[in-house]
């Protein structure tokens, strides 16, 4: 071959040098000298081959061509990229195999892959080079270097792998570069300031309360919570970025929040499918078929509501933040909020900086209204931005705020569930702001959940919803941390999930420890060694919009439920090579929310201790086969229910640890529990009709009339009236409970509301027990109520009041029984769901008048009923 280039050499009139240290140089110069002359080749080559009665073939001269000039190529390419190769050795890193370098390690599940990126963090802590084929990559993971690449203008052009978003979100802010990222950056930000963010406040109270009402299907059980906290992020960006009201949404709304959550997933399987990045491979497979199809349904909706927006704009119809129900409605306070706020954006009560451009300090008052709306007027008011680009930033807006809150909400629950004791503190933080109050979440409140705060970041920190960021480097750069230079033309990759787990910043870094996040902490931490929605000028915009978000997400699920896992975090199988972080099972069947928090008070009232419990409902199987099975006094509390009712089956919720206990000082005592109201629900061994069951019959489908009448009470129906002990002598008595006088404004002491158990009826209605106490300066009142509602047949409503009157040595206990079909009464349906409203139409079937008189004298009874 080196005889052939010097003859080609000669023909050319070069006379190449013959130093073998300058033979690549030489061939490269020839080659020069000779691409533009392909036909020199043909008049050379040929004539010299005859000349040494070489035969030639086909074949031999095709591969005479070829070798030479892949040769030639690769040594050229080689040259090309010296001064990269150079800077690239002095780099540490593992060392890789000829042409495919380190690929190998990026070929297996996406766990594997994830492992092996991880593992490297070990062997060289501050930098690391890789090589994919040709490609170089250099991890950083000193905060120092960090700085150095986000906090520069001149390193925000984002790593190739984003070329793989461009068909969704086209040159979205997420992917452009220069100065349409710079303009678009300028005229988004705004749209992200605190009076626009707040707007949101009742749209998010609204969707967490949808989402906790979807949760209670869910109760006892184990599941995915990744799929409910997905679906809610992708609602509440519908009506937040885009303006659609729920109350609007139709088929067209679904599949695209489907297409999107199904776009996320293809977008993942490229980053961990080595073989699907190449475009070309990528167009053959059925997942770019999917990837077009969704492209149609997500584009296709946002230009629908682009061209009807705009259209009302025309008309002068404008647009403000969609509609939202009453209950989920927060009151303004009287008390002006202050402008510059600590707590909303990530960090900053735990005195955290903040670099994020979004001034919030501004004299003017912005508007309110959805992200399209915003960029929609302001094209309208002469900003220079199209309608195809205000797509894009809308798509990019409901991609990144879907994927990377919704892993974080995920984990934070996940986390809560292995951490009872942190949990607790959460729970015992979210009481003091909210006490027994049903309310909406407002921004104030936001500002007071420091601990659920630092629980949040530390989650950010251990799982950062962006684990990596990539930054393609158009010039050389010297790292801060030592005298390594990275070439142009590398791939920069921030590790944030090494970052975030360096134990010369956080001590034992592995643990989940919320006291990270303390302000004493973080004061003389590098701001770059927090960085989970990234920092500096190419920063996530939107991620104030996230916190606020989940913050109020997050403490309406924990004032409803409780969560509990059998996972711990070394059973979380990551992966994070794609632009969210989530485990491979997204932690499928190891979550168990149970209703409502470990709860306890104690109080005494003159001669009267007053206290309860309130705690989790009951689990739905035995949850020690063994310890149940082999003894009969540590049985669990299924078990328990299972064995004393002997019920076909118990109540979809039952609360065994809701407990209402009223104590005198001479012993006497009223308990109301689950389990004593489940002992008067009738279990007979014959079937037992059930009131109105032919009417009930009648207004069933034909498919519930196929199912056998059970024999049992299904309606869970109860007349219980307590759990009374001790030294109380229980006589009938003409006197009544003083109504009017409960009717009096005396100040409340103490109150609490108890569900002993719960059951929808299999949809038709509802079946309900519950218990409520207030206790005033001079009595306590009960009430125990049974509420059953069966759908267009009937409503029974069975009352237990007790009054007790601290200048009194008896309590009142009155018990009644109201009931009626549906068709006798004639009443608006709304009146059905409320048994404060239905009650008074109920026409009085029994009712019993007792006095407990407290008393310790010879010959009284003491008693020990359950009524």
């Amino acid at each position: 071959m080196v005889s052939l280039l010097l003859l080609l050499a000669k023909k050319a009139n070069y006379q190449p040098y013959y130093s073998s240290s300058e033979s690549e140089v030489s061939c490269v110069v020839i080659f020069r000298r000779l691409k533009n002359q392909p036909s020199m080749i043909l008049d050379t080559v040929f004539p010299s081959l005859i000349n040494h009665n070489v035969e030639v073939s086909s074949t031999f001269v095709f591969y005479s061509l070829l070798i030479p000039t892949v040769v030639l190529l690769y040594v050229y390419w080689k040259l090309s990229r010296k001064h990269l190769l150079n800077l690239a050795e002095k780099i540490p890193g593992p060392k890789g195999y000829p042409l495919i370098g380190n690929a190998l390690d990026y070929v297996g599940s996406n766990t594997d892959i994830f492992s092996n990126t991880y593992k490297y963090s070990f062997i060289y802590e501050t930098v690391c080079r890789v090589w994919i084929g040709p490609k170089l990559l250099t991890f950083l993971m000193d905060p120092r270097d960090v700085e150095l690449i986000l906090s520069s203008q001149a390193y925000i052009n984002k790593g190739s792998d984003y070329s793989f978003f461009k068909p969704w979100l086209g040159d979205g802010l997420l992917i452009s570069t220069g100065d349409k990222w710079r303009r678009h950056r300028k005229l988004i930000a705004p749209t992200f300031h605190l009076n626009v963010l707040k707007s949101f406040i009742d749209l998010f109270n609204a969707n967490s309360r949808e989402v906790v009402k979807k949760l209670k299907t869910e109760v006892g059980k184990t599941f995915d919570c990744h799929d409910y906290m997905s679906e809610a992020t992708v609602e509440m960006l519908l009506e937040t970025a885009m303006g659609v009201s729920k109350s609007t949404q139709d088929k067209s709304c679904y599949e695209y929040a489907m297409a999107v959550m199904k776009m996320c997933d293809i977008l993942h399987l490229r980053h961990t499918k080595i073989w699907l990045r190449p475009n070309w491979i990528f167009a053959l497979t059925k997942y770019s078929q999917t990837q077009t199809k969704l492209l149609e349904i997500i584009h296709g909706l946002t230009r629908k509501v682009i061209k009807k927006k705009k259209s009302d704009i025309q008309k002068g119809i404008h647009h403000s933040s969609a509609e939202v129900p009453q209950d989920a409605r927060t009151v303004e306070c009287d008390v002006k909020e202050k402008t510059v706020v600590e707590g909303l954006s990530f960090g900053q009560s735990a005195g955290l900086k903040d670099d994020l451009d979004v001034d919030d300090n501004d004299i003017g008052e912005k508007k309110r209204g959805a992200f399209l709306d915003l960029m929609l007027e302001a094209a309208q008011n002469g900003a220079v931005i199209s309608d195809e680009e205000i797509k894009e930033q809308v798509d990019t807006i409901m991609f990144e705020g879907h994927d990377t809150t919704a892993a974080a909400s995920s984990f934070f629950l996940s986390l809560m569930g292995i951490h009872q004791d942190i949990q607790d503190k959460v729970i015992r933080e979210l009481d003091e702001i909210f006490g027994d109050s049903d309310r909406p979440v407002t921004f104030a409140d936001t500002l007071e959940m420091k601990y659920l705060e630092r629980c949040l970041m530390e989650t950010l920190r251990m799982y950062p919803p962006v684990p990596v960021i990539a930054r393609e480097l158009l010039q050389d750069v010297k790292l801060a941390s030592s005298e390594i230079v990275i070439p142009a033309g590398t791939t920069v990759v921030i590790g944030t999930f090494k970052i975030h787990r360096r134990d010369d910043i956080y001590p034992n870094p592995d643990v989940f420890n919320p006291d990270n996040f303390l302000p004493e902490k973080t004061t003389n931490r590098h701001y770059y060694s927090f960085i989970p929605f990234s920092a500096g000028p190419r920063s996530c915009v939107g991620r104030k919009y996230a916190m606020l978000k989940l913050k109020i997400l997050l403490s309406t699920i924990l004032r409803s439920y409780r969560i509990y896992s059998d996972l711990k975090e070394s059973d979380f199988n990551l992966q994070a090579l794609n632009l969210a972080m989530t485990t491979i099972n997204n932690i499928q069947g190891e979550i168990d929310i149970q209703r409502l928090p470990v709860d306890a008070e104690e109080h005494t009232f003159n001669n009267w201790t007053i206290k309860y419990k309130k705690s989790h409902i009951l689990h739905s199987q035995c949850s020690t086969i063994e310890r149940c099975t082999n003894t009969s006094d540590e049985k669990c509390q299924f078990c328990i229910y299972t064995n004393t009712l002997e019920l076909p089956h118990l109540p979809e919720m039952v609360f065994p640890n809701n407990v209402l206990y009223l104590i005198h000082s001479s012993g006497a005592q009223i308990e109301f529990n689950a389990l004593d109201a489940l002992r008067k629900v009738c279990n007979g061994k014959l079937p037992i009709k059930v009131a109105c069951a032919d009417v009930w019959k009648e207004s069933r489908s034909p498919s519930h009339l196929e199912e056998k009448i059970k024999p049992f009470d299904w309606t869970f129906s109860s007349d219980y009236t307590g759990t009374v002990t001790g030294p109380f002598n229980i006589i009938q008595t003409d006197e009544r409970i003083n109504i009017e006088k409960l009717k009096e404004r005396e100040k409340i002491l103490f109150y609490q509301d108890l569900m002993l158990y719960e059951d929808e009826l299999h949809d038709n209605g509802i079946a309900a027990c519950t218990v409520k106490i207030r206790v005033m300066p001079s009595s306590y009142f009960v009430l125990l109520r049974y509420f059953l509602r069966v759908d267009n047949v009937m409503v029974r409503v069975n009352d237990t009041r007790l009054f007790h009157d601290f200048n009194t040595n008896y309590v009142l206990r009155e018990y009644t029984s109201r009931e009626s079909g549906f068709r006798e009464l004639g009443l608006p349906l709304p009146l059905f769901a409320d048994p404060n409203l239905i009650s008074p139409h109920l026409p009085l079937r029994t009712s019993v008048y007792e006095k407990l008189i407290l008393s310790a004298d010879e010959g009284i009874c003491e008693t020990n009923t359950s009524k």
